[in-house]
C-alpha cells in the first residue's frame, strides 16, 4: 500500500527539513524553528476565494501562521510573526465545510506559508474530496525532499518568484541564497505539478527583480502561467516610511514592464489574474517620449 500524504510527510519534520532554511528542529519533540510552526497548524482565516486567478475560483481558501520569510511588506505580517494567533486546524472540520460548499474549483491553503505547515495540510489533503484539487501557495523556498513527499497529492503550485539575483531577497525578506534556492525549485517543480508563478512588482524594483525573473522565466519556463501583479501596498514595517517600498506602484512602471519584449516570449502571461496578449502589452508600454 503507498503511503498516505501525511505518512510522506512526517519523516520531514525530524528534523526539520521541510524548507532551505534546514533549521533542523526536531518538530515532533516539540522544537520550534524561525517559522514558529510546531506540528500543528493554526488558521487564521478561511473562506470562498474569488480574487485568485481565474482557473482556481471559487476556491476555498485556508490561511495559516507562520512563515520562514520575514518580508518587510508583508501583508499578513502579525501572523507570520506570532504564529500562535489564530485557532488549530481541524482536518475532519475543514473537510466537512468544504464538502458542504457548492460550486468549488479548488482548495488553497496559504499563509503566511503552507509550506512550513505541510503535515497539516496533508492531513487534510487526506479527508478532503477528491475531485477538487489542492493548491499550495508557496514561496517556493522548499527543499526537494519536501517537493517530493507533495507528489501525487499537491495538484498545482501558486509560486512567487519575488525578487532577482542580487541582494533584494536578504534585505526585504530576511532570507539567504534565494534565487538559485527558488529557480531550482521552480525547474523541478514543473514537470511534476501543474505550475502558476507569481510576481509582485515591486516600486524601485524593476531592473534588479522584475526583469531578470521575467528574462529567467522566459528562458527556462516560457509556457508557464505567469500572473505579473501591480497592487503592492506599503504595509507592515514599510507602511509611511520613506523610500522606493514606502509608496504604492506608479502605472508608468506597470505600462513599462508590459512594454519590455521579454514579456512577449511568455505565452501565457496574465496582468493581475487577466490574460494579456503581446499587441495589447505593445499598446499599453509607453512611447519614445515616455508618454503611453
Amino acid at each position: 500500500m503507498s503511503p498516505t500524504p501525511s505518512q510522506r510527510v512526517l519523516p520531514l519534520l525530524t528534523p526539520c527539513r521541510l524548507c532551505e532554511v534546514r533549521c533542523g528542529v526536531d518538530r515532533l519533540a516539540g522544537e520550534v524553528g524561525p517559522c514558529g510552526v510546531g506540528v500543528d497548524a493554526r488558521v487564521y482565516n478561511a473562506f470562498v476565494h474569488m480574487g485568485e486567478e481565474p482557473s482556481l475560483v471559487p476556491c476555498f481558501t485556508v490561511f495559516l501562521t507562520g512563515c520562514n520569510f520575514r518580508c518587510v511588506h508583508c501583508s499578513d505580517g502579525e501572523q507570520v510573526e506570532r504564529p500562535g494567533l489564530g485557532v488549530p486546524l481541524d482536518p475532519s472540520a475543514l473537510a466537512a465545510r468544504v464538502a458542504a460548499t457548492e460550486g468549488l474549483r479548488s482548495v488553497e491553503f496559504v499563509g503566511g506559508l503552507p509550506d512550513v505547515n505541510l503535515l497539516a495540510v496533508a492531513r487534510c489533503a487526506e479527508l478532503l474530496p477528491p475531485h477538487l484539487p489542492v493548491v499550495l501557495n508557496t514561496n517556493a523556498y522548499f527543499t526537494l525532499e519536501a517537493l517530493d513527499s507533495m507528489s501525487g497529492w499537491v495538484d498545482i503550485l501558486v509560486a512567487d518568484l519575488k525578487h532577482g539575483p542580487g541582494d533584494c531577497a536578504a534585505r526585504i525578506a530576511g532570507v539567504d541564497r534565494y534565487w538559485g534556492i527558488v529557480t531550482r525549485n521552480l525547474l523541478a517543480a514543473a514537470p511534476r505539478h501543474r505550475l502558476l508563478v507569481r510576481h509582485l512588482i515591486l516600486p524601485g524594483h524593476l531592473q534588479c527583480c522584475t526583469r531578470p525573473a521575467l528574462e529567467w522565466l522566459a528562458a527556462h519556463l516560457p509556457e508557464v502561467e505567469v500572473n505579473l501583479m501591480t497592487g503592492y501596498r506599503p504595509l507592515h514595517r514599510v507602511a509611511g516610511i520613506p523610500g522606493r517600498l514606502g509608496r504604492r506602484l506608479g502605472a508608468d512602471a506597470t505600462r513599462e514592464v508590459l512594454g519590455w519584449e521579454v514579456t512577449g516570449r511568455l505565452t501565457r502571461l496574465s496582468v493581475d489574474g487577466a490574460p494579456t496578449s503581446p499587441l495589447r502589452r505593445r499598446a499599453a508600454a509607453p512611447g519614445p517620449s515616455g508618454t503611453p
